[in-house]
C-alpha cells in the first residue's frame, strides 16, 4: 500500500470514496444520512495546516483522509484540550471492498505522525455513535476514546 498526498486528479476517485461512504450511511440510517449529491463534489482546498493523503493499493485509491491542525482556542475554558493546537480528522474514508485491510488505520497513523512533526499532542474526530464500523475502528483500532456526545432534536 503507498500513502501520498492527494492531486487534483484524484477527483474521479475520491468522488467514488465520498459516494461508498454516503451509501453507508445512508444504508445503516436514512432518517439520519442521504446519499451524497456528487455532482457538486469537490475535494477539500489545499490550505495551510492542512493535511489530504490517499491510500493506493494495486494502482487504486482504497482509502483517503482530510486532516487540520486547529489553532489554540480560549486558554481559560473548561477544557484544557482547546488551549492547544489539536489535530481533527474531519474525513476518512475506506472503499467497501477494502475495509478491514488497514488503509484507513494507516492513513490515520499518518495523519497523526504527521501532527506530532507540527508539535500536536492532541487528536479528535467524531463518527456516527450507532456505525457498527466506524465505531469499533476508532476505538478499538485507532484507540480513541468517546469523550462527547451531539444531542438534536428536530424543531
Amino acid at each position: 500500500m503507498n500513502l501520498r498526498p492527494a492531486r487534483p486528479e484524484d477527483r474521479e476517485a475520491l468522488a467514488a470514496l465520498f459516494a461508498d461512504f454516503g451509501d453507508y450511511y445512508a444504508e445503516l440510517a436514512p432518517h439520519d444520512f442521504k446519499r451524497p449529491d456528487l455532482a457538486q463534489f469537490s475535494p477539500p482546498p489545499d490550505a495551510p495546516d492542512t493535511l489530504h493523503l490517499v491510500a493506493e493499493q494495486d494502482g487504486a485509491i482504497v482509502a483517503a483522509i482530510y486532516a487540520v491542525i486547529l489553532p489554540a482556542e480560549d486558554e481559560h475554558g473548561t477544557d484544557p484540550g482547546l488551549a492547544r493546537p489539536r489535530l481533527r480528522i474531519e474525513f476518512l474514508a475506506t472503499s467497501t471492498a477494502r475495509r478491514r485491510t488497514g488503509a484507513g488505520t494507516a492513513l490515520v497513523e499518518a495523519a497523526e505522525t504527521w501532527a506530532r512533526e507540527r508539535g500536536v499532542t492532541l487528536a479528535e474526530t467524531w463518527t456516527y455513535a450507532r456505525s457498527p464500523l466506524s465505531m469499533p475502528f476508532w476505538t478499538e483500532r485507532a484507540g480513541y476514546e468517546p469523550r462527547s456526545v451531539i444531542l438534536r432534536k428536530p424543531l
